[in-house]
């Protein structure tokens, strides 16, 4: 693990690419949508041994552009079967699904709004649970959207791009995160004063102490916080 931040002006921890594998991550890849692509289950990507240091460094489903995986050769296989019978076979996979966490100023879920959620296109209604959630199955490669909360006088809009979240070690992903969370600062540059005051209002609302540098503490409040 990087050392951590000591003061103000100091660079939050940034990963590198790492992985030695055939195919070079891009921005709004995930191993979801990289398995998709060539043929693959994920998990079956995401276990072979060629991909130990990516697993080693990486949650599957925030990886960061440049990392690399080992993509093999797709196999042909063959299954023996009576002719001119009917034959049942299954298709493998595991759906994508989407999370998404709304809460209010208080930290309470907001819980019970109706929501229009649009994916790519496809566009599905419903309502957040007690816990302010929402979990709907997606395509494996989806890359865009939008979700309007239905809340008086005006519904509230907020722009969706799936698989652009950097890992947390990594200065883009501490800004993203904390945008997401409410703690408003520029989407990317150096650690410094824009980021240290959006870091000390996240520290005090989660009764941290308060200092402006991403130390231990506060990185793992902000990655539990934010799920991911």
């Amino acid at each position: 693990m990087a050392n951590n931040a000591t003061s103000d002006a100091d660079d939050p921890p940034v990963q590198s690419p790492v992985g030695q594998g055939n195919y070079v991550v891009k921005p709004g890849d995930c191993m979801d949508s990289i398995a998709f692509g060539t043929g693959f289950l994920w998990k079956t990507l995401w276990a072979l041994p060629e991909n130990a240091e990516l697993k080693s460094h990486r949650d599957p489903h925030v990886l960061l552009p440049g990392d690399r995986v080992a993509i093999p050769p797709i196999r042909k296989r063959e299954e023996p079967a009576v002719t001119e019978q009917r034959h049942q076979y299954v298709k493998h996979g595991t759906p994508t699904i989407f999370r998404l966490r709304f809460l209010d100023e208080e930290l309470r879920p907001r819980k019970g709004l109706s929501y229009i959620l649009t994916i790519d296109g496809e566009v599905t209604e419903g309502t957040l649970d007690d816990q302010g959630s929402l979990s709907v199955p997606i395509h494996p490669n989806a890359k865009n959207g939008t979700i309007q909360l239905q809340v008086e006088p005006d519904p509230e809009n907020y722009q969706l791009d799936l698989g652009h979240l950097d890992p947390e070690a990594s200065a883009t992903g501490v800004r993203a995160r904390l945008n997401n969370l409410g703690f408003s600062c520029a989407a990317d540059g150096d650690f410094n004063a824009d980021l240290a005051n959006a870091l000390k209002r996240f520290q005090a609302a989660r009764n941290l102490t308060v200092t402006g540098i991403l130390d231990d503490n506060t990185r793992q409040s902000l990655k539990q916080n934010h799920k991911s």
